[in-house]
């Protein structure tokens, strides 16, 4: 069983959080830095982090969460647990009512958390897109392109090296574009655990542990449905690792 502990609160404010980030399936410290400078710009700001690690892992995010003091403004928990999706603990333990969930390879764009809270609904869990760079250009995004936002912008993924189909250009699409393409996208979409959000009622008594268990939890519930989300918000990711 995992224990929630936290570890790390940078800031002290009776603010009552309202969405839980949930982050797990991390691959190195360095790709993790990168992910947490994500949520450093987000323009959602009243959110809460936890991170589901390992307990050999414990003190390497401890470590880099202290070294990111000056930077991160949420508080981040850590959560110890050996399952890849501690899903049970995790809804133990969160304080919000809703959670948006992603991974450790996964960084997200400044609307992330906007865009999920917007969109919110009752009786319904979103899916948002995720799109994938090669290990070499995921490798050349730095903290400028991620607080600029470039690091999103075709035209920029382009020149490190990345190539895009013509499907995933509509990604990068803001505002009426974005509702465009949305309206227009008729496929049903699978469960992906690196851009999703549900409300913690609808996961109440899940004890999944893994993404097909979450999936056939969701199918069971028939007052439960989804919503897509493929063209307003994205999370740029390993290549390899979808």
């Amino acid at each position: 069983m995992g224990v929630y502990t936290e570890k790390i609160d940078y800031i002290c404010s009776c603010m009552q959080r309202n969405v839980s980030i949930i982050i797990s399936d991390y691959l190195s410290t360095a790709c993790l830095q990168k992910v947490f400078l994500g949520y450093c710009t987000q323009t959602y700001r009243n959110f809460e982090l936890i991170v589901v690690v390992p307990s050999r892992d414990e003190s390497k995010v401890s470590q880099l969460l202290a070294a990111m003091e000056k930077q991160v403004f949420f508080p981040v928990h850590i959560l110890i647990s050996e399952k890849q999706l501690a899903m049970k603990e995790i809804i133990e333990n969160v304080t919000t009512d809703f959670l948006i969930i992603s991974e450790g390879n996964c960084i997200p764009r400044q609307d992330f958390i906007a865009q999920h809270f917007q969109n919110r609904e009752e009786g319904y869990w979103l899916q948002g897109s995720v799109d994938k760079v090669s290990q070499a250009v995921f490798n050349r995004i730095d903290e400028q392109s991620i607080y600029t936002g470039v690091a999103f912008q075709n035209k920029w993924l382009k020149k490190q090296g990345g190539s895009l189909s013509f499907f995933n250009g509509p990604l990068y699409q803001w505002g009426w574009k974005a509702a465009l393409y949305t309206a227009f996208s008729f496929s049903d979409p699978k469960l992906n655990l690196k851009n999703a959000s549900f409300w913690k009622s609808d996961l109440r008594f899940l004890e999944a542990e893994n993404q097909f268990e979450l999936q056939r939890h969701l199918n069971s519930l028939k007052k439960l449905k989804v919503k897509r989300m493929a063209y307003r918000t994205t999370v740029l990711t390993l290549e390899d690792s979808v």
